[in-house]
């Protein structure tokens, strides 16, 4: 979908999101995620959220999380549906963790170096902290994962986009 008013983009952390951070990881999930570093996708969590962003053509999703350091946009991709991989627009640039509501300053520049101007987007992070609070956002427990109440959430803040 080529980029339009219409568009929102959903800025995606990945652990504590689509990886609860109490998931246990096998030797084998491991191996396939290379490094030993790996966390893989929680199945309950990636359907949840799968299910709530195909429900959204207008979405553009750009992957928010330290994960962009160790696997390529296409690895990523790959772990999501062909549908859902689609709607993967990018990778936010790094910045220093440290700087407060980092995540919130990677975004800014993210839109900065895409040329995209100001647009409608949503972060799902399960870190508050990574953003000032006039920022819209889906916080998920950081145990829990997107969960059917964060799609809840999330479907509601699009529709206020869509309503617009």
């Amino acid at each position: 979908m080529p980029d339009s008013e219409d568009n929102v983009y959903l800025f995606l952390d990945i652990d504590g999101v689509i990886c609860p951070k109490n998931r246990p990881v096998t030797e084998i999930e491991a191996q396939d995620w290379g490094q030993g570093w790996g966390k893989v996708f929680d199945p309950q969590c990636l359907s949840s959220f799968e299910n709530e962003v195909i429900k959204h053509e207008q979405l553009k999703i750009v992957i928010a999380s330290n994960w962009r350091k160790r696997q390529s946009l296409e690895k990523m991709r790959q772990a999501f549906s062909p549908q859902v991989a689609e709607m993967i627009v990018g990778v936010t640039p790094e910045l220093n963790p440290t700087t407060r509501h980092y995540r919130y300053n990677e975004v800014l520049l993210y839109f900065k170096r895409h040329k995209l101007g100001s647009q409608n987007w949503i972060a799902i992070d399960d870190d508050e902290e990574h953003y000032p609070d006039s920022v819209v956002m889906v916080v998920t427990d950081t145990l829990k994962g997107f969960d059917e109440l964060s799609a809840s959430q999330l479907n509601t803040l699009i529709q206020k986009f869509s309503d617009k």
